[in-house]
């Protein structure tokens, strides 16, 4: 949940979003994610690691997310509208 607060206020704070910006914040969203979530499960005890398996996972599931963001980001827009608010003060 966190990660996904932290990557929309990063594409609502682009004054102007170059084509890239959806998938690259998916694509580090994801990854991001899925090193905390790795890295709970080895805190809480969890008997995995960072193995090359685990790697593979993240990556695929961080290029899954990369190539759903622009669609999740249009949606979104379509069902919440344009926002009404001031931009925020670092996209000025």
């Amino acid at each position: 949940g966190l990660t996904a607060y932290g990557t929309g206020v990063l594409q609502a704070g682009v004054l102007r979003a170059p084509r890239l910006l959806a998938p690259l914040a998916g694509l580090i969203g994801g990854l991001a994610a899925g090193i905390m979530f790795v890295m709970g499960g080895v805190l809480a005890g969890a008997d995995l690691g960072f193995t090359n398996h685990t790697f593979a996972l993240l990556g695929a599931s961080a290029v899954y997310d990369a190539v759903l963001a622009p669609i999740v980001f249009v949606l979104t827009t379509r069902v919440l509208g344009e926002p009404r608010t001031a931009p925020a003060p670092w996209a000025r």
